[in-house]
């Protein structure tokens, strides 16, 4: 959970430490573990700790103006998003990085700059070759990303380049890290369709570009913190370029923060205003909770923060202090012994910086990052939305879903400064009337369609994309399936077809469809949603009903297995010949614009995206009442619009609840309630399948009604207002964030600075 190395810097080593890094720019955690054991033992000079009690009182700073700057640009804004896919979607941003500009496409004639980070990460292809990872690369022309699914080359211009202090370095001898700011070109932009208003950078730094995949392991793990810590304070730095006339004098008023991997970003922001940094004085700052799961939090190792916050005499009195000198050590020795060992070590590790940060530590005792906007928040400098107005009400009546935080979100959420905000997508990369992206053969047999098409006419082409996937999943004369036809992504080595169709379904291609994708973890819920399959076919013996699910399962440790072992006792039993599960993303488009139904059964979910892919195809979504699945798949009883199907309650129903759905008398405890819980779901989807099979096979009228309330839904971020009170999501957030004067009184920072 927390950093799994530090370079403990000594006088002694400083020469030595700062020529292997300049040897190599992409420097690793595991570097620095070597260091560790290379100056553990040298000597220790003999300074005195310094008093960290006295070192957190702050004087307060009463000279810096937090209004009427008049080089603060109100129509601009920066956007930071620091999670390690950018070229894949990044959580609630709802978008891939191509697509950014649509976000707030020419919105009030405003500007906006987007900051990704430099992720050189592995190139993946696809068994022709393809290439379908992410990497940024280098030809002639310099360095070049690609999007997934594309070989096209988008080039990259570098703009500003300095040297960083980072870590503990900076303490004991001058040291530093070059970072580096890269702009997409204007005539690349142009090319990809982007608004003249937006700008894309990526910002360089040694730890983002040594990362060899997107995530370095789970999303609370302490390397992470260490590595968002330095994009953030390489982001923060390097903005102030941007104000430079050669690059457009963008000084923005308004500057908006993704998830728990930018709040460091808030941090030496707030730091830098605190400074004197022009740049980052009246500046309106937002922040964007995507996902407040535990696992999601931020979660992750305090001294990564601590080395950018604190005064080089914390920083050389940390390092010099024995007590953490053998934690360090110990922790670098942990790493071969067994799992409890190493969490005591990082239980140890945490109390210790517990003494020093203790405002970011929170209910549940640990580092959390994302306590950087709350505390931020609290104190007025910094609002805070989530991603639907449903999930923000769970978070704060369901304490599972903000586990650590829940008092503090609640508080917020009372005092006006957290509320919820519906997701857009970027409606461009879902286009039933485009092939873009369909892998080859795929894209040259299906039938697109507009959503203005007359409806019979839509429904005749899902028919026929229904067929044309069906063929595609039959095995051939030698019992193969060419899954690569369908799935770009699919990686024989790495992923497997699990069952398949049996050949007399090619008779009878007007059976009914359900199709489901998403991870193979626990949020996602597969295992809800093949137990509700099976609870379906087994009350339902008449139907003929066909299931297709794409999910990543491979990798997925305990969920995944039990995924798979799931999935191979239906494909091998009662539903051979009728179920396919697709161990890997299958893209929506193939599965949606052939599909008569999509089963999404995520046990929380803060938006989501998959409920809109399938809308944007016709294919009718049931989904689990829970976050933006509540907010956006509207029922005949909530509208007369109806857009879907849902279960009655979320994952998270009470025990009375259970007892009643089960019809159970016995103790409901601890251990028993997830099981109960799954049981109850899953009931309440097959229920839900149920209700939109009764529908809809038995009124055409009614089935086409839905489905074009499907099509012509609005998604985007600038049209979809009847999931937000009537306002489009982009001007909520220009309101709740930025239309009003959110620059008050100083605020102190969290420990001392320089």
């Amino acid at each position: 959970m927390f950093i799994s190395g530090i370079n403990v810097s000594l006088d002694a080593q400083s020469a030595k430490n700062t020529s292997l890094k300049k040897q190599n720019s992409n420097y690793s955690i595991q570097n620095q573990q070597e260091l560790l054991s290379q100056t553990a033992n040298q000597s220790i000079s003999n300074i005195s700790k310094v008093n960290f009690g006295a070192l957190r009182k702050t004087t307060p700073i009463t000279h810096i103006s937090f209004a009427g700057n008049p080089d603060k640009h109100s129509d601009e804004y920066l956007h930071v998003i620091a999670e390690m896919a950018p070229l894949a979607k990044t959580g609630g941003a709802a978008v891939v990085a191509e697509d950014l500009g649509h976000m707030f496409p020419n919105y009030n004639n405003s500007k906006h700059a987007f900051f990704l980070p430099y992720y050189n990460g592995e190139e993946l292809t696809d068994p022709t070759g393809y290439t379908i990872g992410h990497k940024i690369r280098e030809d002639e022309e310099g360095p070049y990303y690609q999007k997934l699914g594309s070989n096209d080359k988008i080039h990259l211009e570098k703009i500003a380049q300095k040297d960083i202090h980072w870590g503990q370095d900076s303490a004991l001898y001058d040291t530093t890290d070059e970072v580096a700011l890269y702009k997409v070109k204007r005539d690349e932009m142009d090319k990809m369709g982007f608004p003249k208003n937006t700008s894309v950078y990526f910002v360089y730094t040694p730890l983002c570009s040594s990362m060899e995949k997107e995530y370095s392991g789970a999303y609370n793990d302490g390397n992470l913190g260490n590595i968002y810590s330095q994009f953030s304070k390489a982001a923060t730095e390097l903005a102030p370029e941007l104000a430079k006339a050669e690059n457009g004098n963008f000084n923005p008023e308004n500057i908006l923060c993704h998830d728990w991997h930018t709040s460091y970003f808030l941090n030496y922001a707030n730091t830098e205003n605190q400074n004197g940094n022009d740049y980052y004085s009246g500046i309106k700052p937002g922040y964007v909770i995507h996902n407040l799961g535990r696992a999601y939090q931020g979660v992750t190792s305090p001294y990564g923060l601590f080395c950018q916050v604190a005064s080089p005499e914390e920083i050389k009195a940390i390092n010099q202090d024995p007590e953490f000198q053998n934690l360090m050590m110990e922790q670098y020795r942990s790493s071969a012994q067994p799992l409890k060992h190493r969490q005591n070590v990082e239980f140890e590790i945490n109390n210790y910086f517990k003494n020093i940060m203790p405002e970011l530590y929170d209910e549940k005792g640990a580092f959390n990052a994302s306590m950087i906007p709350i505390r931020l928040a609290e104190r007025g400098w910094v609002t805070i939305h989530t991603v639907s107005g449903n999930y923000a009400d769970e978070l704060t009546n369901t304490p599972e879903l903000s586990e650590g935080l829940t008092n503090h979100v609640k508080k917020l959420k009372q005092k006006g400064k957290m509320i919820g905000i519906t997701n857009g997508m970027s409606t461009p990369s879902c286009d039933p009337s485009s092939t873009k992206g369909y892998p080859v053969p795929y894209n040259q047999i299906f039938k697109t369609f507009k959503p203005t098409d007359n409806i019979s006419d839509i429904r005749a082409a899902k028919l026929y994309n229904k067929q044309k996937l069906f063929e595609k999943l039959v095995p051939d004369e030698t019992g193969n399936l060419d899954a690569s036809q369908i799935m770009p992504r699919f990686n024989p080595e790495k992923n497997q077809i699990i069952g398949y169709l049996d050949k007399q379904i090619l008779n009878n291609p007007d059976v009914p469809l359900f199709v489901g994708w998403g991870r193979g973890d626990y949020q996602k819920g597969l295992d809800v949603t093949l137990e509700a399959i099976e609870k379906y076919t087994d009350e339902n013996p008449q139907s003929k009903a066909v299931f297709i699910i794409g999910g990543g399962v491979t990798g997925a440790g305990e969920e995944g297995e039990k995924i798979e072992k799931q999935a191979k006792e239906l494909a091998n039993g009662k539903l051979k010949g009728r179920l396919i599960f697709m161990d890997g993303f299958a893209p929506a488009y193939a599965l949606a614009s052939a599909a008569d139904y999509a089963l999404f059964t995520s046990r929380f979910e803060p938006c989501g995206l998959t409920q809109f892919e399938a809308m944007k195809y016709g294919c009718i979504p049931i989904v689990t009442s829970t976050g933006g699945f509540a907010s956006t798949v509207l029922q005949s009883d909530e509208t007369d619009t109806p857009t879907g199907y849902k279960t009655e309650h979320s994952f998270f129903m009470t025990d009375e609840t259970l007892r009643n759905n089960l019809n159970i008398t016995g103790e409901i405890t601890d251990k028993n309630r997830r099981t109960l819980r799954d049981t109850a779901l899953a009931e309440e989807v097959k229920n839900a399948m149920e209700r939109a099979t009764l529908t809809t096979l038995s009124s055409k009228e009614e089935h086409e009604k839905i489905m074009r309330n499907c099509l012509t839904a609005k998604a985007g971020w600038d049209n979809n207002a009847q999931f937000n009170d009537g306002t489009p999501a982009v001007e909520k957030i220009d309101n709740f964030h930025f239309n009003h004067d959110n620059r008050i009184e100083p605020n102190r920072t969290f420990i001392n600075h320089r």
